[in-house]
């Protein structure tokens, strides 16, 4: 007779399927052996490299499974105030901006105290998150 969802131990049937799911991964490995060795005793290398390829990843299945291998992820950040592409757009408005002095000097200052903002936000290990000013 099946059990209500309410009587069902959570954690026990983790426990138990964890359990089952590593005792069928041992046999895989079981198998995957045996096949390895047949097909290099019959001199079929292209077999017995496909099986020991597949115990690799059976063996780094099983060290995730047990928490012995564990995924680094690298985070770069990179300003965009030292991009080429920010460096040309900055040059190409100022360059277009020569005609109009008193908004050449704005955008200038504006840009000017974006990018030491930048700058000092970089030398305090902060996140840089560029906000137009209100």
């Amino acid at each position: 007779m099946a059990r209500r969802p309410e009587e069902i131990d959570l954690d026990e049937l983790a426990r138990k399927e964890g359990e089952s799911v590593i005792s069928q991964i041992v046999m895989q490995r079981a198998r995957l052996s045996r096949l390895a060795e047949l097909a290099t005793d019959q001199g079929h290398v292209h077999q017995a490299v496909a099986a020991e390829r597949a115990i690799g990843e059976n063996l780094k299945l099983m060290s995730r499974l047990l928490g012995q291998l564990v995924t680094h992820h690298r985070i770069t950040k990179t300003s965009i105030l030292i991009s080429p592409d920010y460096l040309n757009l900055r040059a190409v408005i100022l360059r277009a901006l020569r005609r109009f002095p008193e908004a050449a000097q704005a955008v200038a200052n504006e840009l000017a105290a974006l990018e030491a903002q930048a700058e000092a936000d970089i030398m305090q290990g902060k996140t840089l998150l560029l906000e137009a000013p209100a």
